[in-house]
């Protein structure tokens, strides 16, 4: 996400910003803050692939290197990895560290889409 070509225009947290207000207003936004070496974070990251090709039509999912990008993690509140967050329309719904399981993933879906 962070590294796509309109990044080098923009900064990295101008190109979140817009990615998190610009998404269909009916797809939820997984931003999830993960980083290498974490071996929770290697969990969560495996099953990714899966939960957004499986809810491609309600959510969009963002990865970022918390490491890589820590001025963005401090932006975010992010104290912990990994830490997923649920956005609609640019205002986070939720909020969980830890996470490390696709059904923790599926359960977040379903707070989201009954909090909406």
């Amino acid at each position: 996400m962070l590294s796509s070509s309109s990044s080098r225009r923009r900064s990295p947290a101008d190109l979140l910003q817009r990615i998190l207000q610009n998404t269909a207003h009916d797809k939820l936004v997984f931003l999830i803050f993960s980083g290498a070496g974490c071996y929770v974070c290697s969990k969560l990251r495996q099953h990714l692939p899966w939960f957004a090709d499986t809810y491609r039509h309600q959510i969009d999912v963002v990865l970022v290197d918390a490491r890589k990008y820590s001025h963005l993690a401090t932006e975010y509140g992010v104290h912990t990895i990994p830490t997923v967050m649920v956005y609609k329309r640019g205002i986070r719904m939720l909020k969980e560290t830890g996470i490390g399981s696709r059904e923790r993933l599926q359960e977040m879906l379903q707070m989201a889409i009954q909090a909406a």
